[in-house]
């Protein structure tokens, strides 16, 4: 198994991954400060041999089981008009997904006893936290806190990966 740092200086004693190593997708992109480097570390758990399926593996949370998901095998659904949620993979304390929001879509002032922490791949929102506007654009990131109000507006088509812990299970696919 491989633990990576997406980071400009990485802890020891993670090696350097060279870029034809590194396939495109979500989650690496290149902004005004520069590329980020992607480095790697061997962990002592062996994965799973593969059984030749592209669709995402459940994990047996009984066996400590990991979850991969291939791009483009996930099933997407409209959450709000203008909003599309494909749910990438879960485990066991943490969910992560991909929102597509068209620019003019509106997600409404809510709040949620998860954690919520994002980054912006591409496009442009304006966040409404506890009555204090943020402005995101493609490469910033963000951290909101359980149970705090906050709505989102699209400036933008917009591409959002999320994280939520617990797990969001409105969310599971």
């Amino acid at each position: 198994m491989l633990l990576v740092c997406a980071c400009a200086t990485p802890p020891e004693p993670f090696e350097y991954v060279p870029d034809n190593e590194i396939k495109p997708g979500p989650g690496l992109f290149t902004g005004e400060e520069g590329t980020l480097t992607i480095y790697r570390k061997a962990m002592s758990v062996e994965p799973e041999k593969d059984t030749g399926s592209e669709e995402t593996q459940p994990p047996d949370k009984s066996k400590g089981e990991s979850m991969f998901r291939k791009k483009d095998t996930g099933e997407s659904r409209q959450l709000l008009e203008g909003v599309v949620l494909t749910t990438l993979v879960h485990g066991e304390k943490t969910l992560m997904g991909q929102f597509k929001i068209t620019k003019g879509s509106a997600i409404p002032a809510h709040s949620h006893p998860h954690e919520q922490t994002g980054i912006m791949i591409s496009g442009q929102l304006r966040f409404n936290v506890a009555g204090e506007i943020w402005d995101v654009e493609t490469g910033d990131s963000w951290c909101l806190p359980g149970n705090i109000e906050h709505s989102a507006e699209a400036l933008e088509d917009s591409v959002v990966i999320e994280v939520f812990s617990p797990v969001r299970e409105d969310y599971l696919p």
